[in-house]
Formats: C-alpha cells, structure tokens, sequence
C-alpha cells in the first residue's frame, strides 16, 4: 500500500464511524438485516469511483446538467455546513464530562478542525484516528449483553442511514485502481455493528465515541474544502461561518441550537443524496443499475417521511425551510444565468 491508499482507506473507515455503530447496541436482527440494505449505498459509491474518481462528488457526476447539479450541491453543502457545527454541541454536551467548560471545548474543536484541514495535516489525522476507532471498537471490558430486538422495517432502514456518511468518500481525490478502499470500510462497519449487537458498553466507551465523531467532522469538512475548492467557491466563508456558529452555540440554548441545526441538516442531506444517487445511471445503462439507484431511494424516502413525522412546531418548519432553501436558490441562480445568456 502506498501513502495514498492509505490516506484514502483511513478516510473511508473514519467516513463509516465504526466506535459508534457499535456503541449503539442495535438489535442483532436489525443489524444483520440492515447489511444487505447499506451493502446498497456502497456498490453504488464503489460503481462511481471506479468509473471516475475526481474528487467532485456527486457535483461531478451531474455537471452535465447544471440546475440539477446546483441543487444538488446546494443541498449538501447545507447540509454538513451545520452537521460539523452542531456535531461539536453534541460532543461538548452529551458525549464528553466537560462540564463547566463546554463552550470553551466547542471553540476549541472548531478551531482545531479548521487548523487541521488548512493545512491538510487532517488526512494524516484521520490516519491515527481510524486505528484509535478500531481499537476502542474491541468489546475489551464490555458487558455480554446480547440484544435481540428489531423494528422491521424501520429498526433495518434507521441502522442503514447510519452509515450514508460513506457518501463522503468521491468528495477526496483519488484514482479509480483505489476504490477497493470502500470494500474495508463495508467490512469494518458491518463487523462493528452486528458485533454491539452482542455487548452493552462502559461509559468509557461512549466517551471515546467521541473520537469517531470528531473525525467524521473532519472527513465533512475536508470534503467541504475539497467541494469548494473545486468549484471556486469561497472556502474561508464556510470556515468562518463555522468559527461564527460554533461561539453562536455557546450563547444559546444548547439543546434548542442542537434540534434546530441537526434536523435541517438531515433532511437536507437526504435531499442531496436523493439528488446525488441517480448520477450512476448517467454513467451506467442496465436494469441492474436502476436496481441499485431505486434501493437507494427508497431507503432516503424513507428516512425523509420518518424524520418528517417525528417532529413538529418549530423544528418541523425550520427543517422543511432548510430542505427547500438549498434547492430553490439554485433553481434561481440557474434561472438568472439563462436569461443573462439570452440577452
């Protein structure tokens, strides 16, 4: 294996956060079932870096139709913009014993992550992050507490969308003769998660989760700044909207800051994805493939309806203006683009 493979599977495994599937103590026939569902959203990434692997997303796939691809891209970035913020919250409140000092933590983990993906020491990061993930993972000290429960079909389908952060891996460069990383990484995350089916874990356990969430911050935003860059877009408006809303989040009510970024966020990434995973077929002609896409989309319908009915007031309308938002700003922009062309 060359550095660059390795930079590359280090950041598929880090993309599948493998602490926490197995944290989450999931039914052992929800896991098993929730397999084949997830085996899905893998081919499909693995089809399309194997076919081209530029490190544009699924922007890239898309860019031979523009409004299509805006939306698309607008959606995502939306998406994990507030996904990194709001994930710092979680950690600071939730997952860590920082108390009394949970502000200065969240500041201290923006900066921090801006640091590393600035200067690019993040691939390197994740690196160590990814044999930390899998070495906390070992049920070393665990209880045997096997868990035999499941919700068919939303315990499968709600197992399943843990794992769509693998969509991350075509935002990094690499070459096509790479994409067997995803393979590890489908390995990883299926081992880890039938494996807490199995043991309840120490509160030591959850803590170090907190290591896997912080590298998924890490893959987002670099794949942000590698989106971004790409595209010309402005990189340091995003990083300082993060510093910005990270210091936001330490004046507000957490709890509220949390609902009111972490559901947008999601039905906006469900949005992209629902956007993003019909690019296989303008790479690919065959039924199968179509089987594929359709899987995909069924279990993003899915969680798109679920997360919908499951909340209400406030949080409902600010989730249903930020899946709307992304998309129809991009509709108008493409919209102003054509009619300075006409004239």
């Amino acid at each position: 294996m060359d550095k660059r493979s390795i930079i590359l599977l280090a950041f598929a495994i880090n993309s599948v956060e493998p602490i926490s599937l197995e944290v989450n103590h999931e039914g052992l026939i929800n896991s098993l079932l929730s397999i084949p569902l997830i085996l899905d959203v893998f081919i499909l990434v693995y089809l399309l870096i194997r076919k081209e692997w530029s490190g544009k997303g699924f922007f890239g796939y898309l860019s031979k139709y523009k409004t299509w691809a805006l939306a698309q891209l607008f959606s995502w970035i939306f998406s994990y913009f507030l996904y990194v913020v709001y994930t710092f919250v979680y950690i600071a409140y939730w997952l860590l014993p920082s108390f009394p000092y949970e502000g200065s933590l969240i500041i201290a983990m923006a900066v921090a992550s801006s640091l590393l993906v600035l200067s690019n020491y993040g691939y390197y990061f994740l690196i160590g992050t990814a044999i930390l993930e899998i070495i906390f993972s070992l049920p070393i000290g665990w209880k045997f507490m096997p868990n035999f429960s499941y919700q068919i079909p939303s315990g499968i389908i709600s197992t399943s969308l843990l794992l769509l952060c693998i969509t991350l891996v075509p935002y990094v460069k690499g070459k096509s003769s790479y994409s067997w990383v995803i393979w590890p990484a489908f390995a990883v995350s299926s081992i880890f998660t039938i494996l807490g089916s199995f043991f309840s874990p120490p509160v030591f356990a959850k803590e170090m989760s907190s290591i896997g969430l912080f590298s998924l911050i890490l893959v987002e935003y670099l794949s942000l700044k590698n989106v971004l860059s790409e595209f010309r877009l402005y990189f340091p408006l995003i990083m300082a909207g993060v510093l910005i809303m990270s210091i936001l989040s330490t004046m507000v009510n957490y709890s509220s800051f949390y609902n009111l970024t972490a559901d947008p966020s999601s039905i906006s990434l469900f949005v992209s994805l629902s956007l993003g995973f019909p690019s296989l077929l303008l790479l690919y002609k065959g039924i199968r493939y179509y089987v594929i896409v359709s899987i995909g989309e069924i279990m993003i319908g899915y969680g798109i309806v679920s997360f919908l009915i499951s909340i209400s007031g406030i949080y409902l309308y600010a989730t249903l203006l930020g899946s709307i938002l992304p998309p129809f700003i991009a509709l108008l922009i493409s919209k102003l683009r054509l009619s300075q062309n006409k004239s």
